[in-house]
């Protein structure tokens, strides 16, 4: 494949039903320096970042979302042959906690990337098998990460999750294979639907509290 810049519309989903709403496209370019998926990002390249720090990102848990110094992140996201890599530089007030598995990851502080084979909002119905609604939980006190695919209800072979607490919260980076995303077309001119969210776990019962999503939908580009 000829990868150079790919573009992601990212969009609006409630997962089961999806509702889509119009903004601008995000260019991925793909990284020409080797990733080493560590959590301390510095073999990432300049990288195109998406911020989730704005009260009108926070549909669900408004009453616990204060301001950005609260609860905000900044997701970064590139590419190359082989894999999609995802990085977070999460801020919170409180403990990073999540100890759930599979199907229960998003209840805690947790990452999710929806990924769509389609771009065009009139071809996106409903959930089907092109798309991928995809967990990464930085786990309790960031000891045990963990990535997950929800819709398709499995694990994702040859993916990587790793996290490591800051002073100020947590940074969690990944790769997801993109032998797993079948019929995804990637590179020049390639247009795909995505979308992401960051969860926020509570400090008392470590379920989610608060959820922080940016919202885009795609429109074709072309090389």
């Amino acid at each position: 494949m000829n990868l150079k810049t790919w573009r992601l519309g990212v969009l609006a989903v409630s997962f089961i039903f999806p509702v889509y709403a119009l903004a601008e496209v995000l260019a991925v370019d793909e990284t020409s320096v080797p990733i080493r998926v560590d959590g301390h990002l510095s073999t990432w390249p300049a990288a195109r970042m998406i911020l989730l720090g704005q009260a009108s990102q926070v549909v669900s848990g408004k009453s616990f979302w204060k301001n950005a110094d609260d609860f905000n992140g900044r997701i970064f996201i590139t590419y190359d042959s082989q894999f999609l890599y995802v990085a977070a530089i999460v801020q919170k007030k409180g403990a990073v906690i999540n100890s759930n598995e599979k199907l229960s990851l998003w209840n805690g502080d947790c990452l999710e990337i929806y990924l769509s084979t389609h771009f065009r909002a009139q071809d996106l119905k409903r959930v089907s098998g092109s798309e991928y609604r995809i967990g990464f939980s930085p786990g309790t006190g960031c000891a045990n990460p963990q990535i997950f695919c929800f819709n398709k209800n499995k694990e994702i072979t040859g993916a990587r999750v790793i996290s490591r607490a800051t002073k100020t919260g947590y940074i969690l980076e990944a790769c997801v294979p993109f032998s797993f995303f079948g019929g995804l077309e990637v590179g020049p001119g390639k247009n795909s639907a995505f979308n992401v969210v960051l969860n926020e776990g509570g400090p008392v019962s470590g379920n989610r509290i608060l959820r922080s999503e940016e919202r885009r939908v795609g429109k074709e580009c072309r090389s």
